[in-house]
């Protein structure tokens, strides 16, 4: 697998002081993005849609270590349902961290 190229981590929101308000994702020193809030928009939904998006580079890490610590263990190779139930784990990580990444089409995983 390549290196991730996105922006490092921590990322956090603000209550964004745009017109209209607006929530703004950012790093230490830029910003990664803006989740528009039309008036009238339902802020129920824009930040939890922030808070995912902020804790992105958390998850990332979250699925490299237990990826890395499955397969040092030997996880996926142990005999039986417990064996295979790891290889799919580790599979679906790999594939969301290659869709992370860039290497796949954001379409291609449902």
């Amino acid at each position: 697998m390549s290196e991730a190229k996105f922006t490092p981590g921590p990322w956090t929101f603000d209550g964004g002081y745009h017109s209209p308000p607006n929530l703004e994702v950012r790093s230490s020193n830029k910003t990664i993005c803006v989740l528009e809030n039309p008036k009238g928009g339902d802020l129920n939904e824009i930040i939890p849609n922030a808070c995912l998006i902020a804790v992105a580079p958390d998850l990332y890490n979250a699925l490299m270590a237990i990826t890395f610590a499955a397969e040092m263990e030997g996880l996926p190779g142990m005999p039986g349902n417990v064996g295979r139930a790891w290889k799919i784990v580790i599979d679906r990580c790999n594939e969301v961290l290659s869709k992370a990444k860039g290497e796949k089409v954001i379409n291609d995983l449902s």
